[in-house]
């Protein structure tokens, strides 16, 4: 999964200190070929950060940083076309939500524990 984030350092130490994600590595940022050529992006955009996370139980998490001149930073909303969350995986769903809120995450809504009789596919 890819994610643009409006700051590298601040989206690295969200999903490592956080999310207990590693951080495999950093590359440099695309060179020669715009992300015009490649993306479909307007013209002087340009990739200025990439990052590779792991997170618990295999997710693997690429991190942008990205200008653009006509990017938009208003925040999606639920109807809008794309991602719209992230799930991950977690032990104790309580336990979960509480160690978020000791990070000063502010939760829009409780945990929504499955079903009992819900189960993995």
């Amino acid at each position: 999964m890819g994610i643009t984030v409006p700051n590298m350092e601040q989206a690295t130490a969200f999903f490592v200190d956080v999310l207990g994600c590693e951080l495999l590595y950093e590359r440099e940022p695309p060179r020669g070929d715009s992300p015009r050529d490649r993306l479909g992006v307007p013209a002087g955009s340009r990739i200025q950060a990439v990052r590779f996370l792991r997170c618990a139980y295999g997710a693997n998490i690429e991190l942008f940083e990205f200008y653009s001149p006509d990017q938009r930073e208003d925040f999606p909303r639920p109807s809008d076309v794309g991602i719209q969350h992230l799930a991950v995986y977690v032990e104790e769903l309580d336990d979960a939500a509480e160690h978020l809120r000791g990070h000063g995450i502010n939760l829009l809504s409780g945990p929504n524990p499955l079903p009992e009789s819900g189960r993995l596919m």
